[in-house]
């Protein structure tokens, strides 16, 4: 382990190019879902080793190749593959036109083979139409949970978060 030291350097230099230095406001890389929440799924696919909470330390991330050493199995969308079925997955895309078009393109697949616990914000976008449909009765999410504060923080975005119903009931207080 004598390269930790390292990587870790090489982690914080990966995600720093995200920050704006003229901003007292992080960017919104750190933030997720409810930790307590995460730590009830067996995997995270938009995560990091800054903000990731899953119990079993398996996430997917943006830099697999330097992240590996925290836990990271790959990056999204290849890490599927390898994911078991059935498994609890929590999704909480970045809010890109690119993941989340992707993600909402392979929602009604990811459905069938997974558990989801998935975030996607109300957006004007093509998808948008199929929200209601494809995630009946979600619950609007209020707040964020901010890594890098340590601190729960309201949501900029109005926010949708839907739990499969096989998902077991959650433990703990409420997310929204």
């Amino acid at each position: 382990e004598k390269k930790k030291p390292l990587e870790i350097a090489r982690l914080l230099a990966l995600y720093s190019v995200f920050d704006n230095p003229l901003s007292n406001r992080r960017s919104g890389v750190h933030l997720g879902l409810d930790p307590e929440l995460r730590r009830q799924s067996d995997y995270e696919l938009f995560a990091s080793p800054l903000n990731a909470a899953v119990s079993n330390g398996r996430f997917a991330s943006k830099w697999p190749h330097v992240e590996w050493r925290f836990g990271s199995i790959g990056s999204y969308p290849s890490v599927l593959q390898f994911l078991p079925v059935n498994s609890i997955v929590c999704v909480n895309p970045p809010f890109t036109e690119a993941y989340l078009a992707d993600v909402m393109d392979r929602l009604a697949e990811l459905k069938l083979r997974f558990r989801l616990r998935i975030a996607v914000p109300i957006q004007e976008m093509p998808w948008r139409k199929k929200l209601a449909s494809s995630l009946p009765s979600a619950e609007l999410l209020k707040t964020y949970y901010d890594a890098s504060t340590e601190n729960h923080t309201d949501v900029l975005h109005p926010t949708l978060l839907w739990e499969d119903p096989r998902c077991p009931t959650r433990q703990g207080p409420p997310t929204g």
